[in-house]
């Protein structure tokens, strides 16, 4: 017959002991950790923090609900290239500042939410306390870019701004209102100014590529 050996009681009651205190102090770990700290540790850092709740972030878009009025309301964000730390809820949308990836310029200090797609940069901007869409093809630009009036604007590269004004431009083409050597002004544009790698200049009143002849 097999004969059984049993621990000591007392060693017995000790290995129960450790292990209802170790159980006893995870418990309490568990109870005394805040709701929101618990899944604020994985979301991007912002002041939206105070005024959001439900917040999740998946490594590219934060999702949360954002009070405003005393009412809540969904919203997301892109936060891959915003500036570490800036997200905030602006009436219930969630924005940030742009990080180093965007055009250099004032306007980070003014705008958000931006997107920047290699030729055109998009933006939110603020005026009078509201926000609006605003955008800007930049690779006229040899200024840096502001906000104003909740307008991205730029100095544009070219002799031609000495002699222009009312300028505008898109993707492709450029309208000014310019001086001509009488001293009248008229209405001019420049089809892909894009494809101009030399001066723009103002010949007479009209918009020319690579200087006047």
């Amino acid at each position: 017959m097999r004969k059984v050996i049993l621990g000591k009681p007392s060693m017995i009651r000790s290995y129960h002991l450790a292990f209802l205190v170790g159980l006893m102090v995870m418990l309490l770990l568990l109870a005394t950790t805040p709701a929101d700290q618990a899944w604020a540790q994985d979301l991007p850092g912002g002041s939206y923090q105070r005024t959001c709740r439900n917040c999740t972030a998946d490594g590219t878009t934060l999702r949360c609900e954002c009070s405003w009025k005393n009412n809540f309301s969904s919203t997301s964000l892109n936060y891959t290239k915003c500036q570490d730390g800036s997200i905030w809820n602006e009436k219930s949308k969630l924005m940030c500042t742009p990080g180093s990836d965007f055009p250099a310029g004032s306007y980070k200090q003014t705008c958000g939410n931006c997107s920047d797609d290699g030729s055109r940069l998009t933006c939110q901007c603020k005026y009078k306390g509201n926000y609006s869409t605003t955008s800007i093809y930049y690779g006229l630009c040899e200024s840096q870019i502001s906000n104003q009036n909740g307008k991205l604007k730029c100095a544009p590269r070219g002799s031609f701004k000495r002699s222009c004004g009312s300028i505008d431009w898109n993707e492709f083409r450029i309208q000014a209102i310019c001086k001509t050597k009488k001293g009248k002004t008229s209405g001019t544009t420049l089809e892909n100014w894009n494809q101009c790698s030399g001066d723009i200049a103002n010949c007479d009143g009209h918009l020319n590529c690579g200087g006047c002849p």
